[in-house]
C-alpha cells in the first residue's frame, strides 16, 4: 500500500489548497474555542490583563474585525495574482515542469493559508460579536486574537515578497531541481528493500525464463504509467506460484493492446487454466498492480528530475534566452545526481518472496540510460557552444574518476568519443578546441588503463 499512498500525496503536496484547507480548518476551530473562552470565567478574567478590554465598545470592535477582513482577503488576492504572475515566467524561462517544483512551495502554501485562515478568523468573530447576554455582547479575547492575526499575516507578506524574490532565480530553481534529484536518487534508487535477490542485469536470466510460453498482461487502457505497486505483485506471484516480469516502468506510456508486464508459472503453481483462480484471474490481479494516468508524475520516477534539469539547460541554451551560465549550472547538478547514482547500491531488479525465490523482475533502470538522458540532448544543442561543450566534456572527466564497472566505463567512453566528434566538427577556435581535447584525452587515458 506504501506506492498507492504516495500517489495520493504527490498530488496533494503539489496543490495549493491542500494545507491552505487544514490550516482554514484548524483556525475555524480556534475561532469556535475563544469565542467559547469569552463566554467563560477563564475568558473574564483574562480579560483584566489586556490592555483597554474595558474601553472596547460594540461598535468599534465591529470596525477593527470588519478591517482585518477586509484587507486580508485583499491582500491574499495580491498573493495569488503574484503567485500565478510568477508561475507564467517561469514556465515561458524554465519550462512547465519547474511549475510542479514551484506548486509544491510549503512557504508559499503556507502564506496562502495564514491570509485566508486570518479572514475566516475575523468573519466569525464578527458574526458573535453584540450577540448573547450583556456581558459577553463583545468577544473581547477573539477580538485581540484577532488584531494580533493580523499583524503575524502581515508580517508573513513580507516574508513572502522576500521568499518569492528568491525563489524565481536561475541559480535557486537549479540548485532545488539538483536537491530533488539527489533525493530521488537516495530514496527511490539506492534503497535496499527487504528479501531482494540482487541486481539483474538487462539482458540475464529473465530472457532465458519468460519464452513464448509467457503469459501477457494487458491493462486495456492507455496511458502513462505512474507507478507499479512492487509489492503487492511480489505478493500476488508467490501466492499463485508465479514469476512476473514488467516490461514498463513509471514514467513509460502504455497503449490499450500494449504488453505491460507477463508472466510463467512454476510447476504445481495454483493459478491453472479456468476461469476461476486460473490465469486470466492472475493476469487480471497483476494489472490492478499498474496505475495510468494522463500525465507523468514524480512518484517513483527519477528521471522526472533529469529531464526537469535537461529541460532548463535546453531553455538556457535557446538564441532567446542565450545563458550559457544557468546551462553550466544545470550540468553541475546532474553530474553531482549522477555520481551519486555511481557510488550507491543500485535498488535491485529482482523482487524475491521469503524462501529467496525470484518472483518479480522490474525494468531495469541502468546508468547507461540515466547518463544518455542527461548528456545527449545538451550535447546535441552545445556542440557551438564552447564553454558548455568544455563544462561537459570536464562532467566526463568527473564521472570517469568513480567508473569501476566495466559497464560504467562503456556509458561514459561512449559519450566521449561523441564529444570529441562534436568538437573536431564544430569548434572553429584551436585554442577552445585544444582545451576540450585535453579533457577527454584525460578521460579516455584513465577509463582504457583502469
Amino acid at each position: 500500500m506504501t506506492a498507492w499512498i504516495a500517489n495520493i500525496y504527490e498530488p496533494l503536496k503539489a496543490s495549493f489548497w491542500f494545507l491552505p484547507t487544514i490550516i482554514i480548518a484548524g483556525t475555524i476551530g480556534i475561532a469556535v474555542a475563544t469565542i467559547q473562552l469569552d463566554h467563560s470565567q477563564a475568558g473574564r478574567d483574562l480579560i483584566r490583563w489586556l490592555p483597554g478590554s474595558d474601553q472596547m465598545q460594540v461598535e468599534g470592535a465591529r470596525r477593527i474585525v470588519a478591517t482585518v477582513a477586509g484587507s486580508t482577503i485583499t491582500v491574499a488576492t495580491v498573493v495569488i495574482s503574484v503567485v500565478f504572475l510568477a508561475l507564467t515566467l517561469m514556465s515561458q524561462q524554465f519550462g512547465p515542469r519547474i511549475l510542479v517544483m514551484f506548486m509544491k512551495d510549503r512557504y508559499i502554501q503556507f502564506v496562502i493559508g495564514i491570509f485566508f485562515a486570518t479572514f475566516a478568523y475575523a468573519i466569525i468573530v464578527l458574526g458573535a460579536i453584540g450577540v448573547g447576554s450583556f456581558e459577553s455582547t463583545i468577544p473581547r479575547v477573539s477580538v485581540y486574537a484577532v488584531s494580533v492575526l493580523a499583524f503575524v499575516a502581515f508580517g508573513f507578506l513580507v516574508f513572502f515578497i522576500h521568499h518569492m524574490a528568491i525563489s524565481i532565480q536561475a541559480d535557486a530553481v537549479v540548485a532545488h531541481l539538483g536537491q530533488e534529484l539527489q533525493r530521488v536518487i537516495e530514496a527511490e534508487m539506492l534503497e535496499r528493500p527487504e528479501g531482494d535477490g540482487g541486481d539483474q542485469e538487462e539482458g540475464g536470466e529473465d530472457d532465458e525464463l519468460f519464452g513464448e510460453s509467457a503469459r501477457p498482461v494487458y491493462l486495456g487502457r492507455s496511458g502513462y504509467v505512474q507507478l507499479i505497486d512492487f509489492e503487492r505483485a511480489t505478493q500476488i506471484a508467490t501466492e499463485q506460484g508465479a514469476r512476473v516480469r514488467f516490461t514498463c516502468r513509471p514514467g513509460h506510456f502504455v497503449v490499450e493492446d500494449m504488453r505491460a508486464a507477463e508472466f510463467v508459472l512454476d510447476k504445481g503453481g495454483k493459478a491453472n487454466k479456468g476461469k476461476k483462480g486460473g490465469r486470466d484471474a492472475l493476469a487480471e490481479k497483476l494489472a490492478e498492480t499498474v496505475e495510468l494516468g494522463a500525465r507523468r508524475t514524480q512518484a517513483q520516477y527519477a528521471e522526472y528530475e533529469v529531464n526537469a534539469l535537461v529541460e532548463v539547460a535546453l531553455r538556457a541554451l535557446s538564441p532567446g534566452i542565450n545563458d550559457p551560465y544557468t546551462a553550466v549550472a544545470c550540468i553541475d547538478h546532474l553530474t553531482a545526481g549522477l555520481f551519486r547514482l555511481m557510488r550507491g547500491e543500485a535498488r535491485p531488479t529482482v523482487l524475491c518472496d521469503e524462501k529467496g525465490t525470484p518472483r518479480v523482475y522490474r525494468y531495469p533502470q541502468t546508468f547507461r540510460h540515466f547518463v544518455d538522458s542527461a548528456f545527449h540532448p545538451l550535447r546535441q544543442s552545445a556542440s557551438r557552444n564552447p564553454q558548455t561543450l568544455l563544462h561537459l566534456a570536464h562532467a566526463m572527466e568527473v564521472l570517469s574518476a568513480e567508473a569501476r564497472s566495466k559497464a560504467l566505463r562503456q556509458a561514459i567512453l561512449a559519450h566521449v568519443e561523441m564529444l570529441r566528434e562534436d568538437n573536431d566538427r564544430e569548434t572553429e577556435n584551436s585554442a577552445d578546441r585544444e582545451r576540450v581535447a585535453a579533457h577527454l584525452d584525460r578521460v579516455e587515458k584513465r577509463l582504457k588503463s583502469s
